[in-house]
């Protein structure tokens, strides 16, 4: 039979108190402001589920498809995607602004107020009395729009 022994070697630890120093400092005067950015659009391409006009909210009804958003229907009101950059035909392709600024000369906006859209996708200033309501955008001048999709409000 063979023997074993066991030597205890516990290391030591050796604690060093070390407190960190912070050396608060004043601030300089604010610099002059830098130049504007420019807003950089996100847009993808979907497939027209039905006919889609140009310049109207749509939704997705599938994965790769899209639609007229509807404010009176709450069943979707978390499906809306974006802008449409132009008409298309049910089955052709439709270019969506997800996120950005887009410019139409026949706008009269109020700059600044949020954007809606109506039943039919159609952008208005005039939050829908009925459904949902859901800002996708604010006028930045009254012919322009920036797009960014808020989360919808159920009436």
């Amino acid at each position: 039979m063979s023997s074993l022994t066991v030597q205890d070697q516990t290391p030591e630890i050796e604690v060093i108190d070390r407190k960190p120093t912070v050396t608060l400092a004043s601030s300089g005067p604010a610099g002059p402001p830098g130049a504007a950015g420019d807003i950089q659009n996100q847009t993808r391409t979907y497939v027209a589920a039905s006919a889609v006009g140009g310049g109207r909210i749509v939704r997705s009804s599938t994965v790769t498809d899209v639609e007229h958003a509807d404010s009176s229907d709450a069943g979707n009101m978390h499906n809306t995607i974006g802008l449409t950059l132009a008409a298309a035909s049910g089955g052709g392709n439709v270019q969506v602004l997800i996120e950005g600024q887009s410019v139409d000369v026949s706008w009269a906006w109020t700059v600044g107020d949020p954007i809606f859209f109506n039943t039919s996708g159609v952008l208005t200033q005039t939050a829908p009395a009925t459904g949902f309501y859901q800002a996708v955008g604010h006028a930045l001048t009254a012919t322009s729009v920036l797009i960014r999709i808020h989360a919808p409000i159920r009436r």
